[in-house]
């Protein structure tokens, strides 16, 4: 991130206001863009507690390059640049689980 840029939050709100929109996918590293994914769906996931938030954010392919399950940096104007893990679960279809502590 630039000097300046501040961070976002991880949130499941976050993500809900993302569906339908583009990510884009770059390597771990950021420089070079791989792939765009759809926000498809956001889910409650058993990491959900009181003391966590936990969800998953369920993305599709927009092209025919795989991904394979890695750390990439993803990038949207409301999230700006972050790594994150994504998982593969079909040809197509790819789904990230974030558990974030709850604020007091």
């Amino acid at each position: 991130m630039s000097k300046g840029a501040s961070v976002v939050k991880l949130t499941s709100s976050l993500f809900e206001d993302l569906i339908g929109q583009d990510v884009e996918v770059f390597t771990a590293d950021g420089k070079h863009k791989l792939n765009e994914l759809q926000v498809d769906a956001i889910d409650e996931c058993k990491l959900n507690s009181n003391e966590f938030e936990g969800f998953s954010v369920t993305l599709t392919a927009k092209s025919n390059f795989p991904l394979t399950d890695d750390t990439y940096t993803l990038k949207h104007q409301k999230l700006g640049e972050m790594p994150l893990f994504l998982s593969a679960y079909e040809k197509d279809k790819y789904q990230i689980i974030i558990s974030i502590k709850k604020e007091a």
